[in-house]
């Protein structure tokens, strides 16, 4: 969830996971990592999750389901769908945003190659001093914002200007305290072709292969 927060754009604010259950047994079923995602998509995560299309499930599946389904929140329970013919996935999915592992439905020949860290791609983390002074600019962007919210509150949700340049702003200081706060992750890598798919500015850069 966390990755996937870094990779949504503006305006869209919510993730899809897609699960695939081809080939699933019981073995590969674990009851605390359910519970694990369960608890973030209520409690650290609130409203980050559009979608959970659970695809392909098996009949022994829906024994594994009758465990789960007791532990979630309603609404979180709502933002699950069931699909079984690849062709179902379109209904939620384009099918050039779909990897063509789906055949009938997918387009996208994207093969996944996971990109290894760096020596010292991290090293930020180390800078203390610079850390402190990032994080405390962070802090009186988040109370001019705050302050600016009330406002905006009291008066009826009107347009504000100054409290959507203050969020620019905040994301934009976000982006800049990034390097000294959180390790990259796969997609801050550069690949072969010396680019990345989340930039220093945190848009998201996606190469599709229709």
């Amino acid at each position: 969830m966390e990755t996937g927060r870094l990779l949504i754009q503006p305006p869209v604010e919510t993730v899809a996971l897609v699960f695939d259950l081809t080939g699933f047994g019981l073995a590969n079923m674990d009851y605390n990592l359910v519970q694990f995602l369960v608890k973030c998509f209520e409690a650290y995560y609130p409203e980050s999750l559009g979608a959970i299309l659970v695809h392909n499930a098996p009949l022994v599946f829906w024994g594994v389901w009758k465990v789960i389904e007791p532990w979630l929140d309603p609404v979180v329970a709502s933002k699950i769908k069931f699909t079984y013919k690849n062709q179902e996935l379109l209904e939620f999915i384009p099918a050039e945003h779909l990897p063509d592992t789906f055949k009938d439905a997918g387009l996208d020949k994207f093969v996944y190659t996971y990109i290894p860290p760096v020596e010292g791609e991290n090293a930020a983390m180390e800078d203390q001093e610079k850390k402190a002074q990032v994080v405390k600019e962070w802090d009186e962007l988040s109370g001019k914002f705050d302050e600016a919210t009330r406002v905006w509150i009291k008066s009826g949700g009107d347009v504000s200007e100054e409290r959507e340049k203050l969020g620019k702003d905040l994301k934009s200081q976000y982006y800049k305290m990034q390097p000294y706060i959180r390790a990259k992750n796969q997609y801050q890598r550069l690949n072969n072709a010396g680019k990345s798919v989340i930039q220093p500015d945190g848009t998201a850069v996606w190469t599709y292969h229709n």
